[in-house]
């Protein structure tokens, strides 16, 4: 079982799983992405973030390398585009030695040790 397969399995054990909400009228809205809290370099509170979209995921992966928690909410994202950033977040944590946990079915957190 590869590393990728091995990392889907344990982050999302039912395939039936939904990751992301739709709004009462179904439709997409389009918003702004944001931190709900931005610390000061001398406090290490997590950082709250929600992406809209996968290009996010750069911005995310800067954070991480700062060495800041992050707090990930992915339901606004798309089944496919949440996956693609659990993923690469994935090999991010690897490679910076780090550690991520999932909260619930929509939200995790990563952290560097």
């Amino acid at each position: 079982m590869s590393f990728i397969s091995k990392l889907k399995n344990k982050l999302f054990p039912e395939e039936k799983e939904v990751l992301y909400y739709e709004n009462n009228k179904g439709k997409t809205e389009k918003k702004e992405n944001r931190f709900i809290n931005n610390p000061t370099p001398t406090e290490r509170l997590p950082i709250h973030y929600k992406p809209q979209a996968f290009s996010n995921t750069q911005e995310i992966s800067d954070m991480l390398k700062k060495g800041n928690v992050v707090i990930l909410d992915i339901s606004e994202l798309s089944k496919n585009d949440a996956l693609r950033m659990i993923d690469f977040l994935g090999g991010v944590m690897y490679a910076l030695n780090g550690d991520m946990k999932r909260l619930n079915k929509t939200t995790f957190e990563f952290s560097i040790k």
